[in-house]
């Protein structure tokens, strides 16, 4: 009788840690879309701007010193959102006793959809975003 309270209780547990650790996943992985359509917004924002200047000929760079700021503060943020997300998985397999997927150090993640890619790659090989 202990055995399967134990092991029902186990079971709880599991299904306990992977919801709560998915639910946290996708509010990231939500919140690193938006951080990605925003720097995208910014990148073209900042193309229209360079072609403007360039078009009347005014190319001083210190008028997009704040973008391109802007821009590294959104990828600094995606990267910090990405590495949660490896340590909730962390955490979990911890918890678990299970074994995660060995985790490159050199490898790149899409911040669209969050895929480990190798390095060196140009482009997700799940979603196809340019990395």
């Amino acid at each position: 009788m202990a055995g399967i309270k134990d092991a029902f209780s186990k079971g709880i547990t599991t299904i306990n840690m992977k919801t709560n650790g998915l639910m946290e996943q996708n509010k990231l992985k939500t919140y690193i879309s938006t951080l990605t359509q925003q720097e995208e917004e910014l990148y073209s924002k900042l193309g229209r701007l360079m072609y403007q200047n360039w078009k009347e000929g005014r190319m001083d760079t210190s008028v997009y010193t704040g973008m391109m700021q802007e821009i590294d503060k959104k990828k600094a943020t995606i990267a910090e959102q990405q590495k949660k997300i490896e340590e909730i998985k962390e955490q979990e397999n911890q918890v678990l006793g299970t074994a995660g997927p060995a985790v490159d150090p050199n490898a790149v993640f899409c911040g669209h959809c969050g895929a480990q890619n190798n390095a060196g790659s140009r482009f997700c090989f799940r979603c196809g975003q340019q990395l």
